[in-house]
């Protein structure tokens, strides 16, 4: 009936309808939101900067910032960065505007924060890239977007040399220093010695790292993904950068330079050995318990020194003096970084590993790990030593307390 109505011309409107419908306001398009225009602003400025990470252009890179030298300074240390450590990929997503922090309110009403997805990829040491995203400050005038800061709040497991001022070293081919310039602790030397006590035992590892010094406690926990508290009383931690699968991700040695620094250098060595040996193993990604990752890392680390066990094992012994001898190999709560006693049960693990070889012999050992690895447990890798978890925790109990006599 509608179809006749029109094609006839027939008046299907009240009468009363008529003059509204013909002269009434027309509808117009609905105002452009300035939001909008502000994230399309942000994300171009978030190409533009890619482009120039690409090119490693840091001039290029400086103008993003626009009359703010703190802000040009310091992209221009992003793109020699990203320039000396060797990026194969390098790719910068705008996701979302975040709103402002209160630093940015009180800094200025055209500063806000947007999250941008960072992905990335070392040549010569990343088999697969990396990806995270990374909060960034921007401000804008209504016409222009600029850059203002990567550094204000770094992103959990980012690269340090995204947010950081850093240092870039190569002390060998195979592997790349990553460290803050306000770091003091040397650490090329001991790099170097590491990977060779590590390949000793574990000849098959190519000897590829990445070591990164944040420069402080917290850009320490953000790297690791660890929270302050946890990160405190840690002297490094070997993490994948693969936020969302850390299965087969890229590994990192990061330094807390506020407990490695004052170990010294035998101290210093142990620590970065025990931290290689994760990456030549790939922990960061295994399942297996805790007590024999870190025990078997040690053991690596300390197998030709010639300290004494009383030296090496010192924490441990005072804590079994104070409160007994332990009943259950440790777990995540006794390697908190926060636990007071976290040295006693490095050192009680590196017992339990060491109390594998000298019973079954270094290559046990080795198969030990290897299987546990591939199960994500110990129960298989028990048995085909011939016992089984209660009672090898018997006999390492009993171990630690003869040793702490």
């Amino acid at each position: 009936m509608l179809v006749l109505a029109l094609v006839l011309g027939v008046r299907w409107w009240a009468p009363g309808e008529q003059s509204a419908r013909l002269s009434g306001p027309q509808r117009s398009a609905a105002p452009a939101d300035p939001a909008d225009d502000r994230d399309a602003r942000a994300a171009a400025l978030v190409e533009t900067l890619e482009e120039t990470l690409l090119a490693g252009r840091p001039a290029r890179a400086a103008t993003l910032a626009g009359d703010e030298p703190r802000a040009a300074r310091e992209l221009r240390d992003l793109v020699v960065a990203a320039r000396q450590v060797g990026l194969a990929t390098v790719d910068l997503r705008y996701v979302a505007a975040t709103g402002a922090t209160q630093d940015q309110v009180d800094d200025g009403a055209d500063r806000f924060g947007v999250d941008v997805e960072l992905t990335w990829q070392v040549r010569g040491f990343d088999d697969v890239p990396s990806s995270v995203d990374v909060p960034v400050v921007l401000r804008d005038d209504g016409t222009r977007t600029w850059f203002v800061t990567a550094r204000e709040r770094p992103a959990d497991r980012a690269p340090i040399w995204f947010n950081d001022a850093v240092d870039v070293r190569r002390p060998s081919p195979d592997l790349l220093v990553v460290r803050s310039r306000s770091s003091t602790t040397p650490v090329d030397r001991i790099a170097r010695e590491g990977v060779r006590t590590v390949q000793d035992a574990l000849p098959r590892w190519d000897g590829r790292a990445v070591v990164e010094v944040p420069g402080s406690v917290a850009r320490f926990a953000r790297a690791t993904g660890l929270a302050t508290s946890s990160a405190r009383g840690l002297a490094a931690v070997t993490t994948s950068s693969a936020v969302v699968d850390l299965e087969g991700g890229p590994e990192r040695v990061v330094l807390n330079e506020s407990v490695y620094g004052p170990l010294g250098a035998v101290g210093q060595s142990i620590v970065m050995s025990h931290e290689l040996t994760h990456v030549a193993v790939g922990a960061a990604s295994s399942a297996m318990p805790l007590w024999l990752s870190e025990g078997y890392a040690d053991y690596v680390a300390l197998r030709r020194s010639d300290i004494s066990v009383d030296v090496l094992a010192a924490q441990i012994r005072e804590l079994v003096r104070r409160e007994g001898p332990p009943r259950a190999l440790p777990g995540p709560d006794e390697f908190d970084g926060a636990n007071p006693d976290v040295g006693a049960w490095y050192e009680s693990s590196w017992l339990a590993a060491r109390l594998i070889a000298q019973r079954y012999g270094e290559q046990a050992l080795d198969d030990f790990y290897q299987q546990a690895d591939r199960d994500g447990g110990t129960d298989r890798a028990f048995r085909e030593l011939g016992t089984s978890e209660r009672a090898f925790t018997k006999a390492w109990s009993a171990e630690l307390d003869t040793l702490s006599r």
